[in-house]
C-alpha cells in the first residue's frame, strides 16, 4: 500500500527590499520544488545560502503510494520545465500545489497546506499586478517627457507607405514590466544552471 506524512515547507528569502517566500513539498522522505532550473527532488534538501526557514505546514497522511506519486511527477514534467518557469504564475508555488492536489484530491483534505498555498499565490499576483502598473506608470512618465515622433512621417517630407520589419516591430504591444523581469529571470537561469553530475 503505502503512505507518507505530507509537509509544505516555506523558506523565506530577499529580493532586495521585499521578502518572498519558495516553497516545497516533503513526503516519502523527499523534498519535492520548482524553481528556474525546473522541477527538482533531493532526500536531505538543504536550503540555498540565503533561504531560511519560514513555514512548515502539516497536509497530513497521503494514502498514495510513492510510486504513484513518482509515476505522476513523471507524467507532468514536461508542464514543469526550466524554460516554463515563471516567477509569478507558473512557479515553485503553483508547483507546490499540484502536487498537494494529487497527493490530497478531496476538496476538504489538507486544508491548512491548501490555504498556505492559495494565500502565497495570492501575494505573487498582486506583487505582478503590482510591478505591471508602476511599470505602465514609468512608461506613460517618460513617453510625456520624451515625445516619439508618428511613425507615417518622414524627415525628408515624403509619406512613408511601407513598413519595414522595425515599424512592424514597434506596432507590436509592449511587454509588462513583469514579462521584462520574467525574461532577465530566464536569461540569468540559463547562463547560471549548474551543471549535473
Amino acid at each position: 500500500m503505502g503512505g507518507s506524512e505530507v509537509y509544505v515547507i516555506g523558506y523565506a528569502f530577499s529580493m532586495g527590499l521585499v521578502n518572498e517566500i519558495h516553497t516545497e513539498v516533503r513526503a516519502f522522505g523527499k523534498h519535492y520544488w520548482f524553481e528556474k532550473y525546473g522541477a527538482e527532488q533531493g532526500s536531505q534538501y538543504a536550503p540555498k545560502e540565503g533561504f531560511n526557514l519560514a513555514d512548515e505546514i502539516y497536509a497530513g497522511f497521503t494514502t498514495s503510494s510513492q510510486q504513484d506519486f513518482e509515476n505522476f511527477i513523471f507524467s507532468i514534467r514536461d508542464d514543469w520545465t526550466a524554460e516554463k518557469y515563471r516567477l509569478f504564475n507558473h512557479n515553485c508555488r503553483t508547483y507546490s500545489n499540484t502536487l498537494i492536489e494529487y497527493l490530497f484530491p478531496a476538496p476538504f483534505s489538507a486544508t491548512n497546506a491548501k490555504h498556505y498555498l492559495l494565500y502565497q499565490r495570492a501575494e505573487a499576483k498582486v506583487m505582478e499586478t503590482g510591478l505591471n502598473l508602476l511599470g505602465d506608470w514609468v512608461n506613460a512618465y517618460r513617453e510625456r517627457q520624451n515625445p516619439q515622433p508618428s511613425h507615417g512621417a518622414r524627415c525628408d517630407g515624403a509619406d512613408s507607405t511601407r513598413a519595414s520589419g522595425a515599424d512592424n516591430n514597434q506596432n507590436q504591444q509592449p511587454k509588462s514590466t513583469s514579462e521584462w523581469i520574467e525574461q532577465g529571470v530566464q536569461m540569468f537561469a540559463a547562463f547560471t544552471k549548474p551543471n549535473k553530475k
